[in-house]
């Protein structure tokens, strides 16, 4: 089973400068890794998501319409804002949890792949989003074929937890 990993580092400054709101970079997020799952995971489909650093669940709806979840995990420190996820979004297929991760807007991609690794995931693909600020907003057709390069203010992890043996 595919868990797909929305890992994202992101400060409201850099929100503020690109002329965006929270949820143009949740949808832009969500469509990609469904373009990342339908080219590169075509033999097998997710059915549960984890959304780490879901804040107060920007990209919920996004995340189950668009990739056809049956459950999302949202994962986030901050207590106030699970509360207002819950709030907002009453679906079955959502659940919350509470974790602590010391310092976490400064978590590198290596350090969040090296963490995943010492939970069992294997990492399928590291992208790096959103490139350009509101004055070079015209750039952003180009962001697509920088998505390798780590100078995105956001990034987001795909990963695969293996089935264990003998569990169907």
């Amino acid at each position: 089973m595919h868990m797909p990993l929305n890992m994202t580092q992101c400060s409201l400054g850099g929100i503020s400068v690109s002329g965006k709101d929270k949820s143009y970079f949740a949808r832009s997020r969500t469509a990609w890794l469904a373009r990342c799952l339908a080219r590169d995971c075509r033999s097998t489909h997710p059915s549960t998501a984890m959304d780490l650093g879901c804040g107060i669940g920007s990209a919920t709806s996004s995340l189950l319409n668009e990739l056809k979840l049956d459950s999302l995990l949202g994962v986030d420190a901050s207590v106030e804002s699970l509360a207002i996820a819950r709030r907002t979004y009453h679906d079955s297929r959502v659940r919350r949890r509470w974790f602590i991760l010391l310092c976490a807007p400064a978590v590198s991609p290596p350090a969040a792949r090296r963490l995943l690794r010492k939970r069992g995931f294997q990492m399928l693909r590291t992208d790096f989003l959103f490139f350009f600020p509101r004055f070079l907003a015209w750039l952003r057709p180009l962001e697509s074929g920088l998505v390798r390069l780590p100078l995105g203010a956001q990034y987001q992890i795909l990963c695969q937890k293996p089935e264990r043996q003998g569990v169907e």
